[in-house]
């Protein structure tokens, strides 16, 4: 969950009464909460544990492991907190095969005009069918998605183009049956994956580059994240558990 400026900018579904086809449909399934959906089926329980926290030159982060969510597939989260606005996440997917990863993002709000994109259906379980006003569209660059997260507060959802995504925006499902909440889902279909991409709450425009690192930096994914006030370089590593920030320069 991301809370901001005194509301949820990115719900979870909560807990709705136990007779509602939507409190095993929806409420309990992966694919309704900001996570990694593999195979289009929900994570196993798991237990995860942080494996990182702290501070560099002012900026908070936090680093932490989902556990055995899937046979053969590890999911490591890092979340930086770059300004009272601007968070940024490197999410390292590693499998022992290729599969189909679908990375979800729920925000309070409306889109704003997407992307031009086809229409589509998604599979019929493990809450796809809960989605409505499916677009799909390849972005190999990366792209930006605008939310009104209410009047006169608009925030912006980036993706960086460091690996070819299929960009899935549709319509979820809010507080009640009737309510919506605009959905992204980033799919990818392979062994390895780094997500990398950014919530900013002032809606301003976001760029992420995303290089590797030197030799013997195994692991490593470094990020240049551009905004107006100045360029920060992140070195993520979940290898070894470490996080380093340079700037804003």
């Amino acid at each position: 969950i991301l809370y901001g400026r005194g509301q949820v900018v990115c719900p979870a579904p909560g807990t709705r009464p136990y007779g509602s086809p939507l409190h095993t449909g929806w409420d309990k399934v992966t694919l309704a909460h900001n996570t990694l959906v593999v195979d289009g089926a929900s994570q196993a329980p798991a237990t995860g544990q942080c494996v990182a926290f702290g501070s560099d030159h002012g900026v908070d982060y936090a680093m932490t492991d989902a556990g055995d969510i899937y046979p053969g597939v590890r999911f490591i989260r890092t979340a930086v907190l770059l300004n009272e606005n601007l968070i940024v996440f490197v999410d390292r997917v590693e499998a022992d095969q290729p599969h189909t990863f679908d990375l979800a993002c729920h925000l309070n709000g409306h889109w704003q005009p997407v992307p031009p994109g086809e229409k589509s259906s998604l599979s019929g379980q493990d809450g796809y069918q809960y989605l409505q006003e499916v677009t799909t569209r390849h972005s190999d660059h990366g792209l930006t998605l605008v939310v009104d997260l209410k009047r006169g507060w608009r925030g912006s959802l980036t993706l960086a183009g460091n690996e070819p995504t299929e960009v899935i925006t549709a319509a979820g499902v809010g507080k009640g049956t009737e309510d919506r909440v605009p959905v992204a889902v980033f799919r990818r279909v392979a062994k390895q994956s780094d997500y990398v991409w950014a919530v900013n709450l002032d809606g301003a425009p976001v760029d992420l580059q995303v290089t590797t690192g030197d030799a013997g930096d195994g692991g490593l994914a470094r990020v240049l994240v551009g905004t107006a006030q100045g360029q920060w370089r992140l070195d993520v590593n979940p290898t070894r558990s470490l996080v380093r920030v340079t700037g804003p320069e």
